[in-house]
Order: structure tokens, then C-alpha cells, then sequence
């Protein structure tokens, strides 16, 4: 309850942050007649005019061979967000994250059975970024994680590890680097002030990803 509390109050604080910029950009300009095509795409500052897109990804294959057994590691991830600049430097905005992690070990040698774990991870936050300049920026971030991870219990029947579902808070904070342009590369270190660090524990996250209009 006390986590959905606060993602509401950030909410509706981020939502409130919007209309009073949209409403004095309208009030700031002359009256003229549009359509609501013009309205809403036109550059001169409308809502649409300042809202920018991204999208960050990862895929990756491993296997490996431990006494053994077999193990291979699938990933992949998809995590689209959109800004909205409030000023040329300042801008907020949802983020959603999607992660597919499956697993796969050979129960031995001399069986052809293997022991699987599929894993689905879902994650939504909101963010905030401060453009240094054209090439670098500081991006702090509120998220709220579902996972999906093992019990360590395996399911003969169906040859996979049960699983549990488990939600997370995580705050971030971390400096970022964006190539520039109309459609741009970005990377970006985040440090994950909710996790403790310890020597088998580091909470920094690197994320690579795509802009437009950032």
C-alpha cells in the first residue's frame, strides 16, 4: 500500500507539472484558429511538439559446461519510455520495462532430460532527465519491479523450477552519454540506491538505447 501510495502522488505531481506548462504556453500565445491536427503537431510548443521517445534493448545467448552438465542462458529485453520537455534541458516522463530470461540445464550425460526456468519480468517507473549539454545528461528514476524468479523447487512433471513472483522498489540515479541528432544512441550508468552494496553485490546498471527528438 505504501509503495502504490507514493507512485500515485508521483504521478499525479508529474501530471500537474504538464498541464500547468501547457497551459502557459496557450495562454502565452496569440489566439489564432487551428485544426486539431495543427494543434497537436504543430512546433511552436504544443504538447506533442515536446514530447520525445526512446527505447532501450539487450539480447544475448550463453552456454557453458560445469561437471557435466549443460547450462544455457537466453536473454532478452525491450524498455520503451517518452519525456516531455518542460524546459530545453528538463524533462519527465513513464518508463516501462519488459525482461525474458530462459534457462535451461541437462539433468547429465547419459539423459536427455533437461531442467528449464522461463522468467518474465515486468517493470514500470518514472523518470527524470537534466540534459548537461548536447552530449551528456543525469537521469534519476523511480521504478516499480515485478519479477519472476526460482524456488530452487524443481517440477518433475513438467521438468521446471517453480516460481515465485516478487515486486521490488528501486531508485536510480547515474549520468548518461546521447550522440546527438534527431534520432540518437544513447548509454547510460545508473547506480540502484534500494540494493545494498557488497563485494558479491553491485547495484550499477548500464543501459543502451535509442532517442527520437531527444
Amino acid at each position: 500500500m505504501k509503495k502504490l501510495l507514493i507512485f500515485s502522488l508521483l504521478a499525479v505531481f508529474f501530471t500537474c507539472a504538464f498541464t500547468v506548462d501547457a497551459e502557459a504556453q496557450r495562454r502565452g500565445k496569440k489566439k489564432k484558429k487551428t485544426t486539431t491536427t495543427d494543434k497537436y503537431f504543430d512546433e511552436s510548443g504544443d504538447f506533442l511538439a515536446k514530447v520525445w521517445y526512446g527505447a532501450g534493448f539487450n539480447l544475448g545467448f550463453n552456454q557453458s559446461s560445469y561437471q557435466g552438465n549443460d547450462f544455457s542462458t537466453f536473454n532478452f529485453g525491450l524498455s520503451p519510455m517518452a519525456g516531455y520537455k518542460i524546459s530545453d534541458q528538463f524533462s519527465v516522463g513513464p518508463r516501462f520495462e519488459f525482461a525474458y530470461q530462459g534457462n535451461r540445464i541437462s539433468a547429465g550425460q547419459n539423459t536427455n532430460d533437461d531442467i528449464k526456468f522461463n522468467g518474465v519480468n515486468l517493470g514500470l517507473g518514472i523518470f527524470s532527465r537534466f540534459k548537461i549539454n548536447q552530449t551528456y545528461f543525469i537521469h534519476a528514476e523511480y521504478q516499480q519491479l515485478n519479477e519472476e524468479r526460482p524456488t530452487g523447487v524443481i517440477n518433475f512433471q513438467t521438468d521446471k523450477f517453480e516460481t515465485i513472483r516478487e515486486w521490488s522498489t528501486n531508485y536510480y540515479a547515474g549520468v548518461g552519454y546521447t550522440s546527438g541528432g534527431l534520432v540518437s544512441f544513447e548509454g547510460y550508468a545508473l547506480w540502484n540506491f534500494a540494493e545494498e552494496f557488497t563485494s558479491s553485490n553491485i547495484p550499477l546498471e548500464i543501459r543502451f538505447g535509442l532517442n527520437y527528438k531527444f
